[in-house]
């Protein structure tokens, strides 16, 4: 691992807990976390830091300390013409304390960082923490490489979520249809690492399952392994741990259905085989609150898309499981008042499976598969007035069945299959115009993959070309 000078220096972050300042009674714990200096334990008499200075370039240091059971310590110091910083912080005992320390510079550029979990309870405790070299940003339309260290293993279609500083990713299968996996991890962009995540109480081995990010939980639910399934679980990054969902009222065991997370609820709907039924489900309470209205729902089907505008869950597309049927209809769910509405067909993408997206205002449907092939075609859908715009063709990628995402501006089509010519491209719906994007250190063609975006660049990870299954990846800055 790179260290604070890449040559000359080597630093470690060292955080002792002394144990003369530990303080049971009040529940709390003295932490003292000294940079550019030699720190040794009260105790053991052991080695816990190196000798080294501060860079000249690092101008200030942010101190942060969190957990999920206390209130989060933050603390910025100045490095001005100081080659050692020491702060002390009274920290409330408990497992899983989370020490973050950033070394940014004048104008608040993050250059390095180190990390640390440690459980607090009085006796002392030595944290050492590496101050890694922080990975800077990529100019506009340039992909860098991701690191194949310690990755979860090569998966295909497994879960991917941003989190507002990592990636997280879990379950899928191996590659060449092989056995479905349980086992996931965290992929951190500033530091281009991976770390393990928790498998104990994590849900069983699946494939086709659904998946949401709450903004502090990534939630599994149903899903197929050798029947279907209406069990789940949810993961906490903050404690790397999981919790199961409740059973109790939950919708009938299903796969190959999408879920829509509302900001306090997760809705699932439709699934194998053919249903047209669905359930709200609340973390908060762990609890399944209501079924969906079939009440003007659409026709039940699998592999179909769902969007959260706000207020409704929209659901379109999709096929039956037998006889070779595509939709290219939907609905619109309005969970306050349990009540659908259809979506107009008209100037609708042919039917089809495919991915969507919403963009704030906006549904876009484009590209996805049929039986005789991929489709390079696709629509924007207008929920105020029901109605649907064509996107134009004209320099569209070829045809893909991709992941794609939406940066907030426009949605980047990438990948989508082991073809020669892998398809790729920008969209902008405001001008419907589509523009390429760079090949120049693009990674591999690939099927299965993951997709997340971070606000500032896309991050693809794993999938399987001909050669077998993928731990590689890329990020991508529009």
């Amino acid at each position: 691992m790179r260290k604070w000078l890449a040559i000359c220096f080597c630093i470690l972050f060292a955080a002792s807990v002394l144990s003369a300042c530990g303080d049971s009674k009040s529940g709390k714990t003295k932490v003292t976390i000294s940079i550019g200096q030699v720190k040794t334990s009260s105790l053991s008499g052991d080695l816990t830091g190196k000798s080294s200075i501060i860079p000249s370039s690092v101008t200030k240091i942010r101190f942060t300390i969190s957990a999920s059971d206390m209130t989060t310590i933050q603390r910025t110091v100045s490095t001005s013409g100081k080659t050692a910083v020491s702060e002390s912080f009274d920290v409330p005992n408990g497992t899983n304390r989370r020490f973050f320390v950033e070394a940014l510079d004048v104008s608040d550029n993050l250059k390095y960082h180190g990390e640390k979990h440690s459980d607090l309870s009085g006796p002392a405790v030595n944290l050492d923490v590496e101050m890694v070299v922080a990975t800077q940003p990529l100019s506009p339309d340039t992909w860098g490489s991701i690191s194949a260290t310690n990755t979860p293993g090569a998966r295909i279609e497994h879960a991917a979520f941003w989190t507002g500083s990592k990636m997280l990713v879990w379950g899928g299968r191996q590659a060449n249809n092989g056995p479905a996996l349980n086992t996931g991890g965290i992929y951190d962009p500033a530091s281009d690492s991976w770390s393990a995540m928790s498998s104990v109480n994590a849900p069983s081995a699946r494939l086709y399952y659904s998946s949401v990010w709450t903004g502090t939980e990534m939630i599994i639910w149903g899903g197929w392994s050798g029947g279907n399934l209406n069990t789940g679980a949810r993961y906490n990054p903050s404690t790397d741990s999981w919790t199961a969902t409740t059973t109790v009222n939950a919708p009938a065991a299903r796969c190959l259905m999408p879920a829509v997370w509302t900001g306090s609820t997760m809705i699932v709907w439709g699934g194998f085989s053919q249903q047209n039924t669905g359930g709200i489900y609340d973390p908060s309470t762990d609890t399944w609150i209501g079924a969906t209205s079939t009440s003007g729902a659409p026709s039940g089907r699998q592999n179909h898309m769902a969007a959260w505008t706000g207020n409704e869950m929209i659901v379109w597309g999709g096929r039956q499981y037998a006889g070779g049927f595509y939709f290219n209809d939907g609905g619109r769910y309005n969970p306050a008042t349990n009540t659908w509405t259809a979506v107009s067909t008209t100037n609708a993408p042919s039917a089809r499976v495919a991915a969507l997206l919403w963009t704030g205002t906006r549904m876009i449907v484009w590209g996805g598969w049929i039986d005789s092939g991929r489709l390079n075609t696709g629509a924007v859908y207008n929920p105020s007035n029901d109605t649907w715009t064509t996107i134009s063709t004209t320099n569209a990628p070829t045809a893909s069945s991709a992941y794609f995402i939406w940066t907030g501006t426009e949605f980047i089509v990438w990948a989508g299959g082991l073809l020669p010519d892998v398809p790729n491209g920008k969209y902008n719906p405001v001008t419907d115009t589509w523009s390429s994007i760079s090949t120049v250190n693009m990674p591999s063609g690939r099927t299965g993959y993951s997709a997340a975006w971070t606000g500032t660049e896309m991050i693809i990870w794993g999938g399987e070309d001909s050669g077998g299954g993928l731990i590689t990846g890329g990020k991508y800055v529009p």
